[in-house]
């Protein structure tokens, strides 16, 4: 397999990895492209137009890449930057603004990988906040708590009990 040149000595090519960024921010000038990841400081703007030989961001073509699900109204804002090419004002307005994104509720590593060996032996897993539920026959056989604890209704039998805590165990 070949090696790819990504990095051309002058620009960066585009990555996202900042836990905070909402949006990803292509900026081009003459043939060069630079990204940036917003909100960040000022400078990493200012900066990026520099690498690109601009005098302003003015100057510059923007293309915003939206990488979070956030309200419609602040995707409309963002955008409108496109055209107005107001980056600064943007990357101010995500640094005071609120945004609530949409988050997966935590699963522990444990838990996964205890519902996969429990779907893979012939149980029915539902996965919840603190806890998995361990169905059998549309059923409710167990809860597995993230702390590793295991509840069962008082309908099941000690057999299904044991079963599911062998399952548990090897996972651990």
């Amino acid at each position: 397999m070949p090696f790819e040149k990504i990095f051309n000595g002058t620009t960066f090519h585009a990555y996202h990895c900042g836990p905070n960024s909402v949006a990803g921010v292509e900026i081009g000038y003459d043939s060069l492209i630079e990204f940036v990841e917003i909100p960040c400081e000022d400078i990493a703007i200012k900066k990026a137009i520099c690498r690109l030989g601009a005098d302003s961001v003015k100057d510059c073509t923007v293309s915003v890449d939206i990488t979070r699900d956030i309200s419609d109204e602040l995707s409309k804002k963002i955008s409108e930057v496109e055209k107005t090419k107001d980056l600064f004002g943007l990357n101010n307005l995500l640094k005071t603004e609120v945004i609530f994104l949409k988050q997966e509720s935590p699963i522990s590593i444990s838990n996964k990988e205890a519902s996969r060996v429990l779907d893979k032996n012939g149980f029915t897993v539902s996965e919840d906040k603190g806890c998995i539920t361990v169905f059998l026959d549309g059923n409710e056989m167990a809860k597995i708590f993230d702390n590793g604890m295991i509840s069962a209704p008082g309908d099941t039998s000690n057999d299904e009990y044991f079963k599911i805590k062998v399952e548990q165990n090897a996972v651990k």
